[in-house]
C-alpha cells in the first residue's frame, strides 16, 4: 500500500468546451495490452455531461475518444461503463479495429455507443438505440458480457447490428452486476442477489458451472 502514483486528475484532461472544464473522473478501464487506459470524465457538475478519454498508462498522451458532441449525447448516470473492444482473434500486440463500447442507459436515452480508436476512423462514433445496457465488459476473446433486463448476458458486437441478443448465463440470480472476465476468457465473475445479501459468483460464458464464491454479507466489484 505504499508509494501510490497519481495517473490523472480532472485538471489534466482537456476541457469539454471553453466554459466546461472536467470536474471529476468517474470510471476507467485498461486496454487489453495494458499500455493504455480509457477514462470516463464528467463536466458541468451533476447537470452536465460526460466525455471519454484515452491516455497512456502513465497519464501521458491524452486524447478524447469522440467528437465534442456525439449524436445523442453522453448522459451523467451512475450506471455508465466503458470497455475496450476489438475484432477477434485476440493478438496481444496486434489488436484489429479497436473500439470503446460505452453505455448510457438512462430511460430517456436507452442507447450505447462505439468509439473508434484506430486511424483513419479515430474519433468516429456510432450509437444504438432502445436497449438499456448496463455494466458492459469485453473479454479477451472478443465476447462481451453485459446486464440487460435484469439478466447477465454474453454475446458479440459488430458495427452493423451492435450487440446480439446474447445468452442469459445466470438465470435465477437477481440484480447481477459487475461482470469481469478471467484472463483466458473462459469464466466470468459477477455479483448478484440470491435473496438476502449480495454475493459473488463464477460462471462459464455458456451459462454452465455457476458457482457461489461468497456466502453472506455484501460482495461487489470483483476483478481477476
Amino acid at each position: 500500500g505504499q508509494n501510490p502514483k497519481r495517473v490523472l486528475e480532472p485538471a489534466d484532461l482537456p476541457w469539454h468546451s471553453p466554459l466546461d472544464p472536467v470536474d471529476s473522473i468517474i470510471g476507467c478501464c485498461w486496454s487489453p495490452d495494458g499500455t493504455k487506459v480509457a477514462v470516463i470524465a464528467r463536466y458541468g457538475g451533476g447537470a452536465g455531461g460526460l466525455d471519454v478519454y484515452v491516455c497512456n498508462a502513465n497519464g501521458t498522451g491524452i486524447f478524447k475518444a469522440h467528437s465534442d458532441t456525439p449524436e445523442g449525447g453522453l448522459s451523467v448516470s451512475g450506471a455508465v461503463k466503458v470497455t475496450w473492444h476489438f475484432d477477434p482473434p485476440y493478438r496481444r500486440n496486434e489488436l484489429d479495429t479497436q473500439r470503446l463500447l460505452f453505455t448510457s442507459p438512462y430511460v430517456s436515452d436507452r442507447r450505447y455507443f462505439a468509439f473508434f480508436l484506430d486511424p483513419p476512423r479515430r474519433d468516429d462514433e456510432i450509437y444504438f438505440d432502445n436497449r438499456e445496457i448496463y455494466d458492459i465488459n469485453a473479454g479477451p476473446n472478443g465476447d462481451v458480457a453485459w446486464v440487460e433486463g435484469g439478466d447477465l448476458r454474453v454475446g458479440n458486437f459488430d458495427e452493423v447490428n451492435g450487440l446480439t441478443a446474447g445468452t442469459v448465463v445466470a438465470p435465477g440470480i437477481s440484480a447481477p452486476a459487475g461482470p469481469a472476465w478471467s484472463p483466458d476468457g473462459e469464466r466470468l465473475v459477477f455479483s448478484g442477489d440470491p435473496g438476502g445479501g449480495t454475493r459473488l459468483y463464477r460462471v462459464e460464458p455458456g451459462g454452465v458451472n455457476l458457482v457461489p464464491l461468497t456466502d453472506g454479507g455484501t460482495a461487489l466489484e470483483a476483478s481477476w
